[in-house]
């Protein structure tokens, strides 16, 4: 489990893909690290698009999903956690990371999922009782696993990103669900929130 913050500029690909062993999660990261070297400086879509379906060709046996998402700055702005894979940071200007999940995995129930990430905590109590902001790590932990369960058992990708670091995913619909929640603005028009993402 990878946690980055305050990185000055960057572009982060979350990948979980296809990896049923070591050897295999390996060959995937290099596929995927030709196929930027190919598509340095492509949109967010364009370059996840292209990744997930290369990968998914080439590692047909595997459930994939793929994310990209643009730069992030201060304290906490994201957290992920995947299952069986690799990661490779600041590779050309983008961070991959990669996972998977078997062909037997069963579908994300997305009903439930959308309940869980609408419902996700931006705020808490502070010490006088006025609502204080929380950032990613401890949004994280919040929920997992008391309310998305554990990793390689109840999710094989899960995570949050600043709302403003226009977050791409792709997998298979069946798999994956995505949402934004958003805070109070603040001032100097900031706002609040993030993109929540579970693959299985």
């Amino acid at each position: 489990m990878k946690y980055m913050s305050g990185i000055r500029i960057f572009l982060f690909v979350v990948f979980a893909i296809f990896a049923q062993t070591g050897n295999t999660a390996a060959s995937a990261m290099d596929d995927a690290k030709d196929i930027i070297d190919r598509n340095s400086g492509q949109s967010n879509r364009e370059l996840a698009e292209k990744i997930y379906t290369e990968l998914n060709r080439k590692y047909s046996g595997r459930n994939g999903f793929v994310a990209v998402y643009d730069p992030v700055r201060g304290a906490e702005p994201h957290w992920i956690g995947v299952c069986g894979g690799d990661y490779a940071f600041r590779y050309h200007g983008y961070n991959l990371l990669v996972a998977s999940s078997s062909s037997g995995t069963s579908a994300l129930n997305r009903s439930w999922a959308y309940g869980k990430l609408s419902n996700a905590p931006l705020y808490k109590k502070g010490f006088w009782g006025n609502q204080v902001e929380i950032y990613a790590r401890e949004i994280f932990y919040r929920m997992s696993p008391d309310e998305v369960g554990d990793i390689c058992d109840d999710w094989y990708a899960f995570g949050l990103v600043h709302h403003s670091a226009n977050f791409y995913a792709k997998a298979d619909w069946s798999r994956k669900v995505t949402y934004t929640k958003l805070g109070e603005q603040r001032r100097g028009g900031h706002r609040h929130g993030y993109t929540f993402f579970l693959f299985k």
